[in-house]
């Protein structure tokens, strides 16, 4: 890959940085920082004893452009990188010591929204400190909390070596192996590494590239790599990643850290800062604010996609969140109220489940303590011509202490009692025997595939059931199982397509409804922060989503208990 140096040509660093200040191009207040960072940089360079090496920025910039895309559209041709990449790239590898000639920069931050071209840039950089960092027996990691995550920035780097051309010189001397790339005549390697790798204390790093730091919930990898970095001549610590919800994570705490140093509260010259995000008093659903969280926007995210994101940002205040974290590049609170009822009132039609007994139907079913209310809901995913879904509840309460519960939760009990929503049983406590003769009841009227129920608060009421032939299926109330259940449940919602028909307990339960995230954006119930009762949207959620699993298996829908469902 030979390279030779254009003065005719401007400076792409210098042309970004020139065109953010000048207004030319649309940027944040970070980026407009940044931008000026540089130039200060050039005028304090005596004084700092720093210089820009323009030749080796626009090396890096060419080194990286030979790679080939290996996703998409653009699979198979050359990266085409633009301004604000070679800004990165080229403020990373240009700046440098007047007294060693080696990099300025130890660390940089790269923050930006979602599907910017973030593990690309990341695969392409890391290739370069594998090959071309004149650094012997060097060891570059891709960092994440989970294998999987590690590997996809390192299956990136892997592809891009694949995808040269068998004569470049760069396919001839890595050698790719399924979990490592390997250079033999400088004795160097990229392995993808893992917070649970056990391996990982004792490394001796020469680059690492931290992917999706605010997934991190401690500064575990951070501390492990930092420690390990002191034998190289120019080590470098690449972090690249979207906000998140977690203000206390590793990740927020190097945003405000890189934020000081913007500002100038703290002067810290070897880090590089890049943090692309709208800016405080920019109204989200504004167009012409989004580049400033997607440099990339319209070569990825395209347009089109962050237009249909932003319209289920205002339907949902859930997904507001995530659209602001993810895709404005902000940080925001973990919990947040879930559906305006206004969305959820588009279910209220009428339907009768007698003309349901042989469609194939699903449960949940959320006992709570004995005390409180019990939720049973059956629900019917779509049928051979019908799109829609489908639902019908039950309740529990048990009659003593009425009053106090109608206080406590500020709901209308007695009175949906009355109205035949809510069953009533006697004493102070819920008799489960109640619950069961529905549920067995159901089982047997119509084509229930199996009950979905929270494994917490198993009873032996659950026990009794299975024996008596039901079939119940212990469904979680993590993330890891709630999140499609709920996912899918906006959606149906959203597209008008869940029946609810109006039932007012699940109808206020929906406005108490709260639900978390988790770092990667992922949702649950809370019931601690919901404003009252939720047992039957939780019911209803996995029934939604043992529905989904059932749909998800080989022989969906097939023949239950003598009553034949959807083929598979």
């Amino acid at each position: 890959m030979s390279f030779k140096l254009d003065r005719r040509k401007a400076c792409p660093v210098e042309k970004y940085a020139r065109h953010v200040l000048e207004g030319k191009i649309v940027a944040g207040k970070w980026i407009k920082l940044a931008a000026q960072r540089h130039f200060d940089f050039l005028e304090q360079a005596e004084e700092k004893g720093i210089f820009f090496d323009r030749e080796d920025s626009e090396k890096a910039i060419y080194f990286i452009e030979q790679l080939r895309h290996t996703k998409g559209e653009w699979a198979g041709k050359k990266i085409q990188l633009a301004l604000w990449q070679k800004f990165i790239i080229g403020s990373i590898f240009g700046w440098k010591r007047k007294d060693t000639g080696l990099r300025l920069f130890k660390k940089a931050v790269d923050l930006v929204g979602r599907k910017n071209g973030k593990s690309t840039k990341a695969g392409g950089v890391s290739i370069k400190f594998l090959v071309a960092d004149g650094e012997p027996g060097g060891e570059v990691y891709t960092v994440a909390t989970k294998r999987d995550q590690a590997k996809i920035v390192f299956n990136e780097a892997k592809n891009m070596v694949r995808a040269l051309p068998s004569h470049y010189e760069l396919r001839k001397i890595v050698a790719v192996y399924t979990n490592e790339l390997q250079v033999e005549r400088t004795a160097s390697k990229m392995v993808p590494l893992s917070s649970d790798d056990k391996t990982a204390d004792g490394l001796n790093p020469s680059a690492a590239i931290i992917d999706e730091l605010h997934a991190h919930k401690n500064r575990k990898m951070l501390d492990v790599i930092d420690t390990g970095l002191g034998a190289r001549r120019q080590p470098f610590v690449f972090i690249i990643s979207t906000a998140g919800f977690d203000k206390n994570s590793p990740c927020f705490e190097e945003r405000d850290y890189a934020t000081k140093v913007l500002e100038g509260v703290i002067q810290d010259d070897e880090l590089f800062i890049f943090i692309a995000e709208i800016d405080e008093d920019d109204d989200p659903f504004d167009e012409k604010n989004w580049i400033k969280a997607n440099p990339n926007l319209g070569i990825s995210p395209k347009l089109d996609y962050l237009r249909r994101q932003a319209k289920k940002a205002k339907e949902i205040p859930s997904f507001y969140n995530e659209f602001m974290t993810k895709h404005m590049n902000i940080w925001t609170e973990t919990e947040t109220r879930w559906m305006p009822i206004d969305k959820w009132d588009h279910g209220d039609r009428p339907f009768d489940i007698e003309a349901f007994k042989h469609r194939p139907c699903f449960g949940g079913l959320d006992l709570s303590s004995t005390t409180d209310l019990s939720a049973y809901v059956k629900v019917w995913p779509p049928f051979e011509d019908d799109l829609n879904w489908y639902c019908h509840p039950y309740f529990w309460l048990p009659k003593d202490g009425l009053q106090e519960r109608m206080r406590r939760d500020r709901a209308p009990y007695d009175q949906w009692a009355r109205d035949g929503f809510l069953t009533l049983t006697d004493g102070e406590v819920i008799d489960h025997n109640f619950i069961q003769a529905r549920v067995e009841q159901d089982w047997h009227d119509f084509n229930i595939l199996d009950i979905g129920f929270d494994r917490f608060n198993a009873t032996m009421m659950v026990t009794r059931l299975m024996d008596a032939g039901v079939e119940m299926v212990g469904f979680g109330q993590g993330y890891v199982s709630m999140n499609p259940a709920i996912r899918q449940m906006e959606t149906l919602i959203l597209s008008k397509r869940l029946v609810h028909a109006g039932h007012p307990i699940l109808r206020w339960m929906c406005t108490n409804t709260v639900v978390t995230m988790d770092p990667a954006g992922n949702v649950k119930f809370d019931k601690k922060e919901s404003a009252s009762r939720i047992d039957g949207i939780v019911a209803l959620a996995m029934g939604v989503g043992r529905a989904n699993a059932t749909a998800n298996e080989p022989d969906s829908y097939t023949v239950s208990h003598g009553i034949v469902g959807i083929g598979a």
